[in-house]
């Protein structure tokens, strides 16, 4: 017994000096969207964005709720996303029609959230209101309509984040969402 206590303390201490690996996961996201001035504005959350003679009067937010499910806190998080749209021509579609087509991303931005401690869920909120005012009466400009919008977020993959062995990759976590437009 007494050959056994070195090895246990030194497995003990190999044990407590590796690193704990982060483990950020992006667990869902809901759109939302207020009016007014900022200091009385009220958000509320939203099945479509609406626009009022073709005009997005409303300020719009994602709120994005991201997870560290690792024993340790972690800093340092980028998430990087993207918005698109469904375009379809400015004409009224028919009942059932599926004409349009996405478009390729109109904003690329990324969102940086300093600390997430320990176990623990927050929400952070991107905002593409500006992009998506000025997309929509662009396209509107030139005959379309804006159907849908998806954002599309993924977290930035870091070197400590990576499971297993130090050459191996770990997944990457993305998620989509996909909100309506209502004219």
């Amino acid at each position: 017994m007494p050959r056994l206590w070195p090895a246990l303390l030194l497995g003990a201490a190999a044990f407590a000096a590796a690193p704990a690996r982060a483990e950020i996961k992006l667990e869902g996201v809901r759109w939302e969207a207020g009016e007014g001035l900022p200091a009385t504005r009220k958000f509320r959350e939203v099945e479509a964005l609406p626009l009022r003679n073709g005009v997005l009067k409303a300020r719009v937010r994602a709120k994005v709720a991201v997870r560290n499910a690792s024993p340790v806190s972690v800093e340092g998080i980028l998430l990087r996303y993207c918005v698109s749209a469904l375009l379809a021509p400015g004409r009224p579609r028919a009942v059932g029609s599926t004409e349009g087509s996405w478009t390729v991303p109109f904003l690329v931005e990324e969102k940086r959230i300093p600390r997430i401690g320990a176990q623990r869920t927050i929400e952070t909120s991107v905002d593409p209101t500006v992009s998506v005012r000025l997309y929509v009466a662009r396209m509107a400009r030139a005959g379309y309509r804006v159907e849908e919008l998806r954002l599309a977020i993924m977290v930035e993959p870091r070197p400590e984040v990576a499971k297993g062995s130090p050459g191996e990759q770990g997944d990457i976590q993305t998620i989509e969402s996909i909100v309506k437009v209502k004219p």
